[in-house]
């Protein structure tokens, strides 16, 4: 009896440990600034190769009537970070929201802020508090620091939406020097040298300059 109780409380004891490990995955979202719906293999094109995307939608689940929550990327990533809409977090669109021809436009512009509020709790604050490394690597557009939002690193972030350019000197991108020079691989660098030595379940915001154009100010 004294065995099989022992027996049964180290299986109880794996039990707890595998469950307790599937309870705490790695989470990693790849956020893709202006990609169009059918703009990868595995959505039907033709004329980009995107094999590991492609490969990585073969493991998972793709959604085929999903939206994004607003139009371009500011409002957008508020969103997500978020969880609400952007009445909720005032963030409607690219500051300002009177930028272009008055003429063209067909609405009257909303008032508009072009910074998250830290009264809103965002994503990787919940994910730290429940023992997660969090960090974000590449856009951030929508505040000059993403630590101050419950990342614990940060690859590149500021409040800037675009880069001046893709190759050294990045002028309003802050990131250190690696191997790499073409933007987009430098940030690619520091993401998997996060992933390959964070010891915790870790959250990585992976979100790529690219496909943005540059800005020519």
């Amino acid at each position: 009896m004294r065995i099989a109780l022992v027996v049964f409380t180290l299986v109880l004891a794996v039990s707890c440990n595998k469950k307790q490990a599937l309870a705490a995955p790695n989470i990693i979202i790849i956020n893709v600034d202006d990609m169009g719906w059918k703009d990868v293999g595995f959505m039907g094109s033709e004329y980009y190769e995107t094999p590991n995307i492609d490969y990585l939608s073969s493991l998972g689940m793709v959604f085929t009537n999903g939206y994004a929550s607003a139009s371009n990327c500011a409002p957008s990533r508020a969103c997500l970070m978020t969880g609400q809409w952007t009445p909720r977090h005032g963030i409607y669109t690219v500051s300002p929201s009177t930028r272009g021809n008055s003429e063209d436009r067909k609405l009257i512009p909303i008032k508009n802020t072009h910074t998250l509020s830290p009264k809103h709790k965002t994503l990787p604050q919940v994910l730290s508090e429940n023992g997660y490394v969090t960090c974000h690597a590449g856009k951030w557009h929508l505040s000059d620091n993403p630590l101050e939002y419950g990342f614990d690193v940060n690859i590149a972030g500021g409040h800037n939406g675009l880069p001046r350019s893709y190759y050294p000197p990045y002028k309003n991108v802050k990131i250190e020097k690696g191997n790499s020079q073409y933007l987009t691989d430098l940030v690619m660098e520091n993401a998997l040298k996060f992933v390959d030595t964070v010891q915790k379940p870790f959250y990585l915001n992976y979100s790529p300059y690219a496909v943005h154009v540059l800005s020519w100010r």
